[in-house]
């Protein structure tokens, strides 16, 4: 059915009755499922299966600010440790090398100091994560306040100088013979 007056339009009934009609094209009884010959796979019980779980997909860890207890669970492999390799997957480490605010070699040597896990080699623990973490933060947390104190420097120097300026105005106006002291003119 069409909407009264319009030659290419369908009214409400019109529409849901094609929406049915369209959606028994797609419902499928047994028999022509068979004439359709859809193999679908057994789904097989896991303790039949002996294959191992797949893989842990390898990819970048980014996000700023993130604690980093959830960075160590992202990087980290099966055995709960992150080795030097694990790092390269750490967004906001490799945009600190990219930049340069962070040498290759000084993290290196951060990563040489930091205590290894006792049965992973050279690799990291959750403390040693940590710590690792918390250094390389401590770089950049003595730059700010650098900056801090420098402002401050600055702002003090200039408070001073405009106090200076001023009470050389007033100085200039009180030795003025001419002039009555302040408020007395009017």
């Amino acid at each position: 059915p069409k909407s009264p007056g319009a030659v290419k339009r369908l009214d409400v009934d019109g529409f849901l009755s094609f929406n049915v009609a369209v959606d028994d094209l797609f419902v499928f009884d047994d028999d022509e499922m068979e004439e359709l010959e859809i193999d679908i796979p057994e789904i097989k019980d896991e303790s039949e299966t002996s294959a191992p779980p797949p893989p842990k997909t390898l990819t970048m860890i980014s996000g700023e600010d993130l604690p980093p207890g959830v960075i160590f669970a992202e990087l980290c492999d099966a055995s709960q440790l992150v080795g030097k390799d694990d790092l390269n997957r750490w967004g906001e480490l490799q945009e600190m090398l990219a930049d340069g605010d962070l040498l290759p070699l000084e993290l290196q040597n951060i990563y040489d100091g930091i205590p290894k896990a006792t049965e992973g080699g050279d690799k990291l623990d959750e403390v040693g994560f940590i710590a690792l973490y918390d250094t390389i933060d401590a770089l950049f947390e003595e730059d700010d306040d650098e900056e801090e104190v420098e402002d401050q420097a600055t702002s003090e120097m200039e408070t001073s100088k405009v106090k200076m300026e001023l009470l050389e105005i007033l100085e200039d106006l009180n030795n003025d013979e001419e002039r009555l002291p302040c408020g007395l003119e009017c």
